[in-house]
Order: C-alpha cells, then structure tokens, then sequence
C-alpha cells in the first residue's frame, strides 16, 4: 500500500483535488492572458485530480472491506450469535400426526347457496 495510516488517504485525496482546482482556475486565468506556462498549470492540475481521486477511491474501498469486517462481529455481539452450534440448542417438539384427521370443518346448512349469486 501507499501509505499504511488510517485516514492518510482521505486528507491527502482532498488536499490534492482542492489544489486541483486552484491550478485550473489559474490556468484559466493565465490563459486569457495569453502566457506560455499556463499549459503547465493545466498538466499539474489535471494530474493532480486525478491522483487525488484515485485515493479518495482507495480510501472508500478500505471503508467498505473495515465495514464489512466489523459488521459482522457487531452482529455477532450484538445478537450474541455463536459459531459453534450443537443439536441440543434447538428444542423439539413433539407434534401428534394424529390431530390431522381429527378438524372438523363446521357446515352451516341453514344458509342457501342462491344467497350468494
């Protein structure tokens, strides 16, 4: 890696995109004027962005991977979820297959089925 802190990438993504600006506003500025390194300041500018936006990408990237690591060991205190399942966590229930057979569907027969057409 480029540079092994924490937010390292972070400060310096933004330092050099804001200087990005800065050198192409100046070049826009020399170059109404018609001056022969204001090309320079555009090279520099444009490098500069794009160097600054390549750590700001870095830097997200590492986000999300410490986001994803974390998340998983929040839920895992969180819901105290344990790794290690045995059976006997679970408990059964017994359920007679029996009882099945034995719903009754109660019949009203006092309706007449000419009422609902």
């Amino acid at each position: 890696m480029l540079l092994n802190f924490k937010k390292t990438k972070l400060y310096i993504g933004i330092s050099l995109m804001i200087q990005a600006i800065s050198f192409i506003a100046l070049f826009i500025m020399l170059y109404t004027k018609k001056r022969s390194y204001s090309s320079a300041f555009l090279v520099l500018g444009v490098l500069g962005g794009a160097v600054g936006a390549y750590l700001l990408y870095l830097q997200k990237l590492e986000d999300d991977l410490e986001y994803e690591d974390n998340f998983g060991e929040f839920l895992r205190r969180k819901y105290d979820i344990n790794d290690n399942f045995d059976d006997t966590d679970f408990e059964t229930v017994d359920k007679p297959e029996d009882d099945m057979d034995e719903i009754e569907i109660p019949i009203d027969e006092s309706v007449d089925e000419t009422e609902f057409s």
